[in-house]
């Protein structure tokens, strides 16, 4: 009996200790399964949170972007702005310092010659104003230039029509209107022509060389030159000129009919390249209109600044011009003088003079960041003692 009741013991012991190992092990794979679940829960806040974070990284990265944009924007704006404004500042100052400059050019041709002195030449106080070096404007960042040319030492290329009262001092151009003078001009205009080397030429359609990709030799280019500025609408023909002109109805679209503004109008003639007109801008010009030189006979050149070529071209030889600019370097040829040069030549003599009444005033005015030209054709008719300019145009450049 004992020994069955201790065997009975002995096994519910170890019942129990089956039962809290059991029980043991449930509690362990409970709470394991707990933690997982835990872990799993943690893991899953935590990526959560982590892509919140990016993305409030994203949204901050672009808005600094933006805002990084917005005040380099701001800051070129407000750079522009006063460099835009430094600029237009400069350009009014720099036009002001130009128009002083002018002044000064026609106070240099206004001073009074000396007593008897008629001539006006490249020995005047007023032509050695382009050596002189920049001068400094005080008080600001800014340099200035100044230069005087005398333009009756060119030929005016207007001059191949007659004068009209009514424009000015230039042509009507109608054939009732010829005068012996005139036609002195067409035969200057021709000589010239001829020495620069005119000839004709001709090219293909696509080389846009000049107007109709043909040009014309010397008395032909002079007479459609005389088409372009006359008013009439039929070619150009004198019995005192070898010249024909082509204007007719067909081409009336080439010719205007009227007088040059500026040099470079003569690409807009018939035969005129890039070529010609470069090779005369030296030796001829075009005025602005002016009322002093409503007959031919205020059309003259000055003997004391006119270029080699021109010389020639109004009738002296080659040793007589070249005699004539060695001679003028020292003194001015005077009236005297021209007398004995022309001395059986009515139609030189009356095509020359020794002083100027038309000169073009430059002045170049540099600063930082801008550079402004200036050139005012100034009239300054020659009296005796004090002379008065007055401005006849203005280019701004």
């Amino acid at each position: 009996m004992t020994s069955r009741n201790a065997a009975a013991g002995q096994r519910s012991t170890f019942a129990a200790e089956d039962n809290f190992a059991s029980s043991s092990n449930y509690s362990q794979r409970q709470n394991s399964q707990d933690s997982g679940l835990e872990l799993h829960h943690s893991a899953i806040f935590v990526g959560k949170h982590s892509s919140e974070n990016g993305v409030a990284l994203i949204l901050t990265f672009f808005i600094l972007l933006f805002t990084s944009l917005l005040v380099y924007e701001l800051s070129r704006d407000s750079i522009y702005s006063r460099t835009s404004a430094r600029i237009y500042a400069e350009q009014i100052q720099s036009r002001l310092i130009a128009k002083s400059a002018i002044n000064m050019g026609r106070v240099l041709l206004e001073i009074p010659k000396i007593e008897y002195a008629d001539e006006d030449w490249l020995g005047d106080i007023w032509s050695q104003l382009g050596s002189l070096p920049k001068m400094e404007v005080e008080g600001i960042s800014a340099t200035s230039r100044v230069m005087i040319e005398d333009l009756d030492g060119k030929i005016d290329l207007n001059w191949l029509v007659p004068p009209d009262t009514s424009l000015g001092g230039h042509s009507a151009g109608f054939p009732d209107q010829e005068d012996t003078q005139n036609v002195v001009w067409l035969k200057i205009m021709n000589d010239l022509f001829d020495r620069l080397g005119f000839i004709q030429e001709s090219w293909d359609a696509n080389s846009n060389k000049t107007v109709g990709n043909v040009s014309f030799s010397s008395p032909t280019q002079v007479a459609v030159l005389r088409d372009w500025l006359d008013r009439g609408f039929s070619p150009f023909s004198s019995p005192d000129f070898n010249g024909e002109g082509m204007e007719n109805q067909s081409l009336s679209a080439l010719f205007f009919n009227r007088h040059l503004y500026s040099l470079p109008e003569l690409l807009m003639v018939p035969g005129f390249t890039q070529e010609r007109v470069s090779s005369l801008s030296g030796i001829v010009k075009v005025e602005a209109p002016n009322p002093d030189r409503t007959t031919t006979q205020g059309r003259k050149i000055n003997i004391n600044t006119a270029p080699l070529d021109v010389l020639v071209a109004l009738g002296f030889s080659n040793t007589t011009a070249d005699n004539i600019i060695s001679e003028r370097t020292a003194e001015p040829i005077s009236k005297e003088k021209i007398q004995v040069l022309c001395e059986g030549d009515q139609n030189l003599q009356k095509s020359i003079k020794v002083n100027s009444s038309m000169f073009a005033v430059y002045a170049k005015v540099e600063m930082p960041n801008t550079v402004t030209w200036l050139r005012a054709q100034v009239s300054s008719p020659h009296t005796t003692g004090s002379r008065r300019t007055s401005v006849i145009a203005v280019e701004i450049y």
